[in-house]
């Protein structure tokens, strides 16, 4: 039986995933999941060329969260001081 924190992983993982744009069945597979039923039987396809979409779709993700572009600012001291003098306003 897997633990919860098993559980908790992977749905993230799929929520991730559908977040670029992966198809579920693709998640499936490239989480090197067994695929049930009948199409885990008989679709004997490898989705070579799926899965490293799907893994190039999460790179650039997690790329434009480690090197965000654009829309951050440094924060100055001036910007610090003026943040945290607005956040004891709204206590």
């Amino acid at each position: 039986m897997a633990c919860q924190c098993e559980r908790t992983h992977t749905l993230a993982s799929h929520r991730v995933l559908a977040n670029v744009g992966v198809r579920p069945d693709i998640a499936e597979r490239v989480l090197g999941h067994a695929i049930p039923g009948v199409e885990g039987v008989y679709d004997r396809h490898h989705y070579g060329d799926e899965k490293a979409e799907a893994l190039k779709q999460l790179a650039h993700l997690v790329e434009t969260i480690v090197n965000p572009q654009g829309n951050v600012v440094a924060m100055t001291r001036g910007r610090r001081q003026k943040a945290a003098q607005k956040a004891g306003a709204l206590k």
